[in-house]
């Protein structure tokens, strides 16, 4: 499954520097990834390439995956590859991950 298809994506919050607007999904890229404890949502911090204004966003788990939020966080926090994409390659990128549902009980199982 893609990352689109397990996450909503928030687009760039803003710069830190001030109250600029930050620009579109494709002029930035992921520099970290954080998540805070009790937390149910990956932060990113990104660098916009054209000056390396620094801002963030977040993904959250989609509705229907919330029975297995952690699992899916974990699993994909744990991916290295997510550093240096764009938001807009992020949405596409492969996860390796896939959820089955058989009689009510939801799977994850890697490809």
């Amino acid at each position: 499954m893609k990352i689109k298809e397990l996450f909503e994506i928030s687009d760039p919050l803003g710069s830190y520097s001030g109250p600029d607007a930050f620009s579109g999904r494709d002029d930035c890229q992921i520099i970290n990834i954080s998540k805070r404890e009790g937390e149910d949502r990956i932060v990113f911090t990104l660098k916009r390439n054209s000056d390396n204004t620094e801002s963030s966003a977040y993904m959250t788990v989609r509705s229907e995956f919330n029975d297995r939020k952690d699992e899916i966080i974990s699993r994909v926090q744990a991916n290295k590859n997510l550093i240096g994409l764009t938001l807009n390659q992020l949405d596409n990128l492969e996860t390796g991950i896939n959820i089955t549902e058989t009689e009510g009980r939801m799977s994850i199982e890697n490809l």
